[in-house]
């Protein structure tokens, strides 16, 4: 399915573009129309250098003993590159707000308004909640869930979580953990999307998300704003080298297939 472009949207549009890029997967198994050598993470989407998967997805992820219980579905709104704009808005949003959290806002808008329902139509069951990712500096309202997460409609009802351990090291979580939240509210059968704002290796949503399963959630989506891109690490510089410039965003192009297709055709 093909999702034309509302031409009312360009205002939008003008935001983010070109500051940010749609995230992808292989060519192999989209036949992506704009990156002709591919080689990317078909879980998070980081350059692999040929590998199906990224060493953190495959050996910690993957691997891990909550791989039965890990979630449904991923998405990822666009790349967050180190050494560009688009790197620098998804850390300067949480405390300067202004013209990063509007970019940040703006991606979600196009989100709900062109791709609501992709989840759906992939998983075949009805988002019924929503649950942001707390943050693992125990930051209290943290944007994200008081900036980012009213975006979406109130008829998915909010999940209560509660970070309860902090993070391991330096803020960042090192493997996936349920037991580090607290989830208050019922979500046994139900359908939990997972907002969260930036993916660096994924530990924090997935902590999130396998522990919404242990709690009786019978399908859980993750979707990432930004997939973060250290462009010093040799995959992602090779890979940026050959595909540059990365396309601009474009609003119509699938977050969950990561493909110009939307889950219900093409």
């Amino acid at each position: 399915m093909n999702i034309p472009f509302n031409p009312d949207d360009r205002q939008y549009l003008a935001r983010i573009a070109p500051t940010m890029h749609n995230a992808f997967r292989p060519v192999s198994e989209t036949e992506l129309f704009a990156l002709p050598s591919s080689s990317l993470c078909q879980l998070c989407g980081t350059p692999t250098q040929g590998y199906e998967h990224c060493y953190t997805c495959n050996n910690s992820i993957l691997a891990s003993e909550f791989g039965p219980q890990l979630p449904d579905r991923f998405a990822f709104l666009t790349y967050a590159i180190s050494n560009d704009q688009s790197g620098r808005d998804v850390y300067q949003y949480k405390d300067a707000g202004g013209v990063a959290l509007d970019r940040l806002r703006t991606l979600l808008y196009f989100f709900v308004n062109y791709h609501s329902g992709c989840f759906r139509l992939s998983t075949r069951t009805s988002i019924s909640h929503i649950a942001a990712v707390p943050s693992g500096r125990g930051r209290e309202d943290h944007p994200l869930e008081t900036k980012l997460l009213p975006r979406f409609p109130p008829t998915l009802e909010r999940v209560a979580v509660t970070r309860v351990a902090p993070a391991r090291k330096k803020g960042r979580q090192e493997t996936i953990d349920p037991a580090i939240n607290r989830i208050d509210t019922d979500v046994n059968g139900r359908h939990v999307l997972v907002l969260e704002d930036t993916w660096t290796r994924g530990f924090n949503a997935l902590s999130l998300a396998v522990g919404l399963k242990q709690a009786g959630a019978s399908q859980v989506s993750v979707l990432t704003i930004a997939r973060y891109l250290d462009a010093s690490y040799p995959p992602t510089e090779a890979w940026l080298n050959t595909n540059s410039p990365l396309p601009s965003y474009d609003p119509t192009f699938c977050p969950v297939t990561r493909s110009p297709d939307c889950p219900d055709g093409t």
